[in-house]
């Protein structure tokens, strides 16, 4: 079988010489990872198992497709996450290869492009990314849907007075991913999403974010239509704030401890239940073992997360994920 670009998907052969008859079921994997959308032809042969006679051949076509899901930038139905190495190379991470490695097991990742060390703030959501240059002007990059991005638009500068910015959840009920950013002096500011990749005017939600040493937009947490948000502080607590649809938070909840020396990850639907989910990586340069989480997503807010889904994967080559 060839995707439309030319390449073999896979091949299969007849289970045992001198079958007349076999079924072939594809499972929609392609080498371990859920299968892009688009066109693909198939090519069956078969040949005499004693040389008498011409082989016969059969050709065919089909489309897979596949319905839009949140943090899928690659087409495949599956969540992906977003690395950037040491040298400014941006890539993209299946979720649903990374849960099943293991510590013999090499990521692959899909390279979208190098030079993105010129910002310092990479702030994907669920259809584009954020990204702040070192002079404080923000861009935006939208996704293609095939693992690449758009040529950035350019959103606005000022950006530098913020050290903090997250984005992945609608937080104002129009189906746009939202920004949040907390300035210096740990006042939480919302960008309403806009249609054309940029934010309209910011709108002050509250003081007191100071004590955050990372907010993550998640999507639905709680089980309503609205956005939320996790917030952890310095003694390692993570926090719920569940988005009312209106831009503004419920009074926070405490999730649970221990959720420091990690990096928090929105990564959207890993399991396929609707619902969403969320990783952990320790800090990694690409070179040293990177220590990954994940947690399921209840649906619940008194208990958003289930347990550790799997064993801590330790996996070695991951960029540092944003």
């Amino acid at each position: 079988m060839f995707a439309a670009a030319g390449a073999a998907a896979f091949t299969v052969w007849a289970p045992v010489p001198g079958t007349t008859e076999f079924r072939l079921d594809w499972d929609g994997l392609l080498d371990k990872f859920p299968a892009y959308g688009g066109a693909y032809t198939w090519t069956m042969r078969a040949e005499p198992d004693n040389g008498i006679g011409p082989a016969v051949e059969r050709t065919g076509a089909f489309t897979a497709t596949r319905a839009p899901r949140a943090h899928d930038f690659d087409g495949n139905g599956s969540p992906d996450v977003f690395g950037r190495s040491s040298a400014g190379v941006l890539s993209l991470y299946d979720v649903g290869q990374l849960r099943h490695l293991t510590s013999r097991d090499t990521p692959r990742r899909t390279r979208i492009g190098g030079g993105w060390n010129t910002y310092d703030r990479i702030v994907p959501g669920t259809a584009g990314v954020a990204a702040r240059d070192r002079t404080g002007v923000l861009w935006s990059y939208a996704a293609v849907g095939d693992g690449t991005l758009t040529v950035r638009k350019r959103v606005g500068g000022g950006w530098n007075i913020y050290d903090k910015l997250t984005s992945g959840s609608d937080l104002t009920g129009d189906s746009r991913d939202d920004l949040l950013a907390t300035d210096k002096a740990g006042v939480l500011w919302l960008y309403p999403g806009r249609s054309d990749g940029t934010y309209a005017v910011r709108r002050r939600v509250g003081g007191g974010w100071g004590v955050y040493n990372e907010l993550t937009a998640t999507g639905n947490l709680g089980g309503a239509p609205a956005g939320d948000l996790v917030a952890r502080d310095g003694s390692g607590v993570l926090w719920l704030y569940l988005g009312k649809g209106d831009g503004t938070f419920a009074p926070r909840t405490r999730i649970s401890g221990g959720w420091g020396g990690h990096r928090i990850v929105g990564s959207g639907d890993i399991d396929g239940d609707g619902r969403s989910d969320l990783a952990t990586v320790s800090a990694g340069d690409g070179s040293a073992a990177t220590q990954m989480r994940f947690r399921y997503g209840t649906g619940q807010w008194r208990e958003p997360f289930s347990a550790i889904a799997f064993p801590d994967t330790r996996l070695t080559g991951l960029d540092p994920l944003l």
